[in-house]
């Protein structure tokens, strides 16, 4: 884990509560991949115990899009 990582994800949670609003939290810095590389997806599957054929994803453009389409899937969890 990277210096201050612990601290990054500390102060994070204090001012945004992440940990509230997910079931995991998969930081770059702390496993050292980054988007778009795969094997962070793989991780965050392991992590949930799901397939990644059984995962939902909204491809960041704007705010305005994301929520609506992360509302879409609430909506409709089974896709």
């Amino acid at each position: 884990m990277a210096d201050g990582a612990v601290g990054g994800r500390r102060e994070e949670e204090r001012r945004y509560g992440f940990s509230s609003m997910a079931d995991v939290l998969v930081y770059s810095y702390e496993v050292g991949i980054e988007k778009p590389d795969p094997r962070i997806y793989e991780i965050t599957c392991q992590r949930l115990g799901v397939r990644p054929s059984e995962m939902q994803v909204v491809l960041f453009q704007s705010t305005t899009q994301a929520i609506t389409e992360v509302e879409a899937c609430l909506a409709d969890p089974g896709g």
